[in-house]
């Protein structure tokens, strides 16, 4: 007896896409770009972006995630940026060099930092050189190796404890880069997959962050009548609960003529009906293009164009608190730090070996930024910021002195300076602060981490600095929300152990006739321009054209 087709529901979708960040934006655009508008977003947040996250702050606007633009050449979100004129080439934390300050306020000899810094450069050539290509070891072990060695080359060496506090400020440099809680856990060699776009590595965006890259995705600027439907395809505040995929892959069920015209003829309607939807897309911005009538129809045309194609049982996705939603295909784009907590739970059957080794040994760091803003400038004009040289001793006596502050006052040791943004009225970036001490942060309310940041300043600047309470304090807590758990992937120890490679979270799983059925994309998933909003879109374009094939 043959199987009948299960009707699809009113909620089924031809493409359906987890997650609303730059992959799921960039996919769903590739998408539509080629006349395939049969498309829904599912996003757990109350918002779009991800990991991109521009907020209002007092007077201005801060990136609470990704905020450069990393590169020029090779870089798809600098060819869609610069010639709109909207890219910034100066690097407004760290022009000028900040100095670097002992608590007390002693300034270190910059003589002595610049010949550090030349080090660090040097070292950091040589491994893009391939110093680094059959280092078995850290990139911390092979760094500290290399900065000892040349060193010794020097006439002048700086003050033994000047080297080792520098080093220790230049790890928590390194660690917001790719995002490891330490740089004895990162891959020495995985560092040499990592490619660098050729350029300016810090641009900045002149107006509205990051969250620009939306409206260039789809078309919204810099010219609105021509916006892709995106946005009405959004549905905010949809956490996904389990993807169950077994049927659809592993079912070897064709249907009959009547069913493609039944199943074809309802997904037709289903875009058309939506067309006359209002929908809120983001908690910022009520003003979304509506689809006009001209696009409903192109989609219309588009799904009637794929009649005839040979189905199988959807994908069934299930939402927390209930409701579900099927689909031909369905393209994840959620973080690995997502993966890494729910993939178990969220996938049934579960996930093939390989893809699971991916998920559980690359690596995903924690980085978060802090904002404080101060009623008027307490530092000179033309300060760009202090870094800082911590000792343990700093640290004991600030667990002593303000227990109120968090009984694990540790987490202040993650911050590295206080550097001020020209282009943002009275705002100082409190800097970032990554891996253990970034996920403590984020267990302490937003008044104990902006008074601790207040008497941590204190402790380097307050002699030289009358400094005073914050009137405003905004900070990212990527850790303990559940849609991201981190920030962004890295190679480690693990992953070259592991044998774990981003192509093997990118592989596609697909039906027994050769056809996607799960597909998966975001920065993990590239393989050398992890962690970085470009290689997220990227992927989303990657799985897009992967459908359209």
């Amino acid at each position: 007896m043959r199987i009948r087709a299960v009707r699809a529901p009113s909620n089924h979708s031809r493409i359906l896409i987890i997650g609303a960040g730059a992959a799921g934006y960039a996919a769903a655009s590739r998408l539509m770009e080629n006349n395939v508008f049969d498309v829904t977003i599912l996003e757990a947040e109350p918002r779009i972006g991800g990991r991109v996250n521009t907020v209002r702050f007092a007077e201005n606007i801060v990136d609470l995630g990704a905020e450069w633009v990393h590169g020029e050449v090779g870089n798809v979100v600098y060819e869609m940026a610069e010639p709109l004129e909207l890219l910034d080439h100066t690097n407004r934390y760290l022009t000028p060099t900040p100095a670097f300050v002992w608590s007390g306020g002693a300034v270190a000899d910059p003589d002595d930092i610049e010949l550090m810094f030349n080090l660090t450069e040097e070292i950091r050539d040589a491994g893009k050189e391939g110093q680094l290509a059959n280092y078995t070891g850290s990139y911390g072990e092979w760094f500290l190796e290399q900065f000892s060695q040349r060193l010794l080359t020097v006439e002048r060496r700086p003050p033994a404890e000047l080297v080792d506090r520098f080093l220790g400020w230049f790890e928590k440099e390194t660690g917001f880069y790719d995002g490891s809680d330490t740089w004895f856990s990162t891959s020495g060699r995985g560092i040499t997959v990592y490619k660098e776009c050729d350029g300016n590595l810090a641009l900045a965006w002149k107006r509205n962050g990051y969250r620009s890259v939306f409206d260039l995705l789809t078309k919204r600027f810099p010219n609105p009548a021509q916006e892709l439907p995106v946005r009405r395809r959004v549905l905010l505040n949809h956490e996904v609960s389990a993807i169950r995929w077994g049927e659809r892959v592993y079912s070897s069920w064709r249907p009959s003529q009547e069913d493609n015209e039944v199943h074809s003829a309802q997904r037709h309607n289903e875009v058309t009906e939506a067309a006359d939807e209002d929908m809120m897309y983001t908690t910022e911005d009520a003003g979304a293009v509506t689809e006009t009538a001209t696009e409903a129809t192109e989609a219309g045309e588009a799904l009637q164009s794929d009649q005839g194609r040979a189905a199988s049982p959807p994908v069934v996705v299930e939402l927390t608190g209930g409701g579900r939603y099927t689909a031909d295909i369905v393209l994840v784009t959620v973080s690995l730090g997502v993966l890494k907590h729910s993939a178990q739970a969220l996938f049934d059957p579960p996930l093939p070996e390989r893809k699971m080794n991916a998920v559980q040994n690359l690596g995903f760091g924690q980085v978060n930024k802090l904002f404080m803003y101060f009623s008027e400038p307490w530092w000179p004009s033309g300060l760009s910021g202090y870094s800082v040289l911590v000792t343990g001793e700093d640290l004991e006596e600030f667990k002593r002195k303000y227990p109120v502050y968090g009984k694990q006052g540790h987490w202040v040791h993650g911050l590295s300076g206080f550097y001020i943004d020209e282009h943002r009225p009275n705002v100082v970036l409190m800097d970032w602060i990554v891996g253990e001490p970034a996920r403590v942060m984020e267990l302490y309310s937003d008044y104990q981490i902006m008074m601790g940041c207040k008497k941590w300043l204190e402790m380097f600047l307050g002699q030289n600095y009358s400094i005073p309470v914050p009137i405003g304090f905004t900070r990212s807590k990527w850790w303990s929300n559940p849609h991201f758990k981190g920030s962004y992937s890295f190679r480690s120890l693990d992953s070259d152990r592991a044998d774990a490679w981003a192509a093997h979270l990118a592989e596609p799983i697909l039906d027994v006739h050769g056809e996607p059925a799960v597909l998966f994309a975001g920065e993990a998933t590239h393989d050398y321009y992890y962690s970085t909003v470009h290689g997220a879109i990227e992927t989303g374009w990657r799985e897009a054209d992967r459908i359209l094939k």
